[in-house]
């Protein structure tokens, strides 16, 4: 599921999902329009705190 998806489905905001995994909104924003790829910590942290629903495979792998 890609982040997008996943946050407004469960209706989570942007700023609320970067401060649960320590990153800045903007971060948040670079990763749903495919502009960055979050680092290996953090994520683990998406994934742990999604509960799996996202995950590496939903994210640009060229964006990294």
């Amino acid at each position: 599921m890609k982040l997008t998806d996943y946050l407004d489905a469960n209706s989570v905001s942007r700023i609320d999902f970067a401060k649960q995994v320590g990153v800045t909104v903007e971060a948040v924003r670079l990763w749903e329009r495919g502009e960055r790829f979050p680092r290996r910590a953090t994520m683990k942290a998406i994934i742990d705190l999604t509960g799996g629903n996202v995950g590496w495979e939903d994210f640009d792998a060229e964006a990294a």
